[in-house]
């Protein structure tokens, strides 16, 4: 009988152990939860751009001939008509001499048949020749003169080609790099180098419908559109730009619209081709505010835990309108009275409880 009452106490201790345990395993774990802020805030949108001069083009040779000499050195300014690149001018000089005299030799046909002309009107006059003959030699003043015209032209082609062998500067701006050297052969259409004209420069950025509709409503039509230029290494460029030209149709593959941002570049900090961020400020009053710590997303959604009186957290999905560095304004799926959980949606899921501890809305930074 005692073996069996010591079972019996072996057993109650065991049993009031593993309550215990039980108790111990299912505390109910303590989470800060907030409120949403509600409040005035200047926000800061940014759009992918690409950065381009306003004059980019590229210098190509338009004759064949060799370099004779380079001009201007990689990275130079050069002013519109500066001579850069000299080719061998040479044959062609020799072609417009020859077409000088071709045309020389067909003024003098033309003037010795107006004067057969002018003796066959004599002639006419008095009855001595007939009228098809002079009306044969007029024909052949005709011709004389076609003659004279295509030897003008012929002269006009090779002062033309001439002129191609000084390859000069069509605007002011920079060189870049030189792809061809002192006695290279370049043919036609040979490239030699790029020349930008980068005193300004346009940044190409591309908005959604919605957001273009979103700008185009906020946007006061008497004042400019200011944007700012965050570039590359992340600082922003110092003077603001102004947005001066939309496309006037939507991208059907994308969904996009593209605008252009004009931005002065004096200082030419600025390049063509390279790359940064436009950046679009806008006041919205009374935005809701919660921390982007207390978001995560799923399947391209955001979503939220609601906490209720009762400490049951509930996901609820939520659509965002704007963002700040380490906030976002909340369009809808939210009220300003509601408990939201601020750290450790990580640890829980749809439906726990927790012990919910109300704080203050947070001063992040």
């Amino acid at each position: 009988m005692k073996f069996k009452a010591h079972i019996g106490a072996l057993v109650m201790f065991l049993y009031a152990s593993s309550c215990t345990n039980t108790t111990k395993n299912e505390t109910i774990a303590e989470y800060p939860v907030i409120q949403p802020k509600v409040e005035s805030s200047i926000f800061q949108i940014s759009y992918v751009a690409e950065i381009n001069a306003i004059e980019n083009i590229e210098i190509r040779s338009r004759i064949d001939g060799v370099v004779e000499k380079i001009l201007i050195d990689e990275g130079d300014q050069v002013h519109e008509g500066q001579v850069l690149v000299q080719i061998d001018s040479r044959s062609y000089e020799q072609e417009l001499k020859k077409a000088e005299a071709i045309l020389a030799s067909k003024l003098a046909d033309l003037k010795a048949i107006k004067i057969e002309l002018e003796n066959a009107s004599r002639l006419l006059s008095k009855n001595i020749i007939s009228k098809t003959e002079l009306e044969l030699i007029q024909a052949r003043e005709n011709a004389a003169f076609a003659n004279v015209n295509e030897a003008k032209e012929n002269v006009a082609l090779c002062e033309l080609n001439l002129s191609y062998t000084k390859i000069k500067a069509p605007f002011s701006g920079r060189i870049n790099r030189i792809l061809l050297k002192r006695g290279s052969l370049a043919n036609q259409e040979s490239l030699i180098t790029t020349l930008s004209n980068d005193k300004a420069v346009f940044a190409y950025f591309n908005l959604n419908e919605s957001e273009y509709l979103k700008l185009v409503k906020s946007v006061d039509d008497k004042k400019p559109l200011k944007v700012q230029l965050t570039l590359s290494d992340g600082t922003v460029y110092h003077q603001y730009g102004i947005v001066e030209f939309a496309e006037s149709e939507v991208d059907r593959n994308t969904g996009s619209i593209a605008l252009r941002a004009r931005f002065e570049n004096n200082e030419g900090l600025l390049m063509h081709g390279s790359s940064g961020k436009v950046l679009w400020s806008k006041i919205v009053e009374n935005a809701m505010l919660i921390p982007k710590q207390s978001t995560f997303e799923v399947q391209e959604l955001n979503y939220v835990y609601v906490v209720d009186e009762k400490g049951i957290a509930k996901q609820r999905s939520i659509k965002i309108s704007s963002q700040l560095p380490l906030y976002y304004a909340i369009e809808s799926g939210l009220k300003s009275n509601e408990w939201i959980l601020f750290e450790g949606i990580q640890m829980i899921s749809n439906n726990e409880m927790i012990k919910a501890k109300r704080i203050a809305f947070p001063n992040l930074k």
